[in-house]
């Protein structure tokens, strides 16, 4: 499948691992360890490319085998029908469309962790030549995705933009496409992959690190969202204009205001306990001077 989004502005080979060794011509070539990819946008150097091994398949290449099964099997009721021999069964070593695991290293940055995904052996990727031109601030291949909005929803929508197929291989972070190794903190969400349905249940793996805490909160958002219940919210509108249950009760103030007239703030009240709160304290007497000594 050929990258349509994204395209670099500069000449580019269609590589697959399945081409033919002796079947590379000017168009497409086979695709070895070394060479440099697209994706993303941004060079990436195949450094090892791996059959899928150790793990089920994901659900999409199950899927595509049993389909291809099912068309053998007509094609050999279609073949004794004519009186030909039959065809050896077809293996899944060979399947056109069974899944591979690349290590990819970004070449913007050597020193970085290699990234693993799978994708079919078929998948067709664009190779760049050794020399190739970037775009000094970002990095990205011209044209670059300057002046767009990218949220950072991690390495699964360059994976959706690649089409079906491409995902992060089992046993790795589905944040960052590294593994992960037996003596690291992960953090585990229950039930389907919702960025990754082809894993199966339970498939939503993510490091305990800094590196991905945006990832797992990411992913947190849209798991609350597709499992956790929220509270019902009242149908029932809670003014009824006209009904005498409805209606509100005058509250009662405690405070010196409820005693102000409508006159106004400065207008004292006229009652009593109103004027009494209303008036100012009034000031203490003032002592009375001593009495002068009566006259001897």
């Amino acid at each position: 499948m050929h990258v349509r989004e994204g395209l670099p502005d500069q000449p580019t080979r269609v590589g697959r691992i399945d081409w033919p060794k002796e079947g590379d011509n000017g168009t497409h070539l086979r695709l070895r360890s070394g060479h440099v990819v697209v994706f993303d946008r941004q060079p990436w150097r195949i450094l090892e490319i791996d059959e899928y091994r150790d793990h089920p398949w994901p659900l999409s290449y199950e899927q595509a085998w049993r389909e291809h099964l099912e068309l053998w099997r007509h094609s050999e009721d279609l073949r004794r029908m004519n009186g030909r021999l039959n065809a050896q069964p077809p293996e899944r070593a060979d399947f056109y469309k069974r899944p591979v695991v690349l290590v990819l290293r970004n070449e913007n940055f050597p020193r970085s962790a290699p990234k693993h995904w799978c994708a079919p052996i078929s998948h067709g990727w664009q190779v760049l030549p050794e020399h190739y031109a970037v775009c000094r601030t970002c990095g990205e291949l011209p044209p670059c995705s300057n002046g767009e909005y990218r949220g950072e929803i991690g390495p699964r929508a360059a994976a959706q933009k690649e089409g079906a197929g491409l995902c992060v291989p089992a046993g790795c972070c589905i944040g960052c496409a590294e593994p992960i190794k037996p003596r690291m903190r992960t953090v585990r969400f229950p039930g389907p992959n919702l960025w990754y349905p082809d894993l199966g249940e339970g498939s939503a793996i993510f490091h305990a690190r800094t590196a991905c805490a945006d990832q797992v909160e990411c992913y947190r958002l849209q798991w609350k969202a597709e499992h956790v219940p929220t509270a019902p919210q009242p149908t029932a509108p809670l003014w009824f204009p006209g009904t005498a249950e409805n209606v509100l009760p005058p509250q009662t103030r405690f405070s010196p205001d409820a005693s102000r007239s409508a006159g106004g703030w400065n207008v004292p009240a006229a009652n009593g306990a109103g004027a009494a709160e209303a008036a100012p304290a009034a000031a203490p007497a003032a002592p009375a001077a001593p009495a002068a000594p009566a006259a001897p």
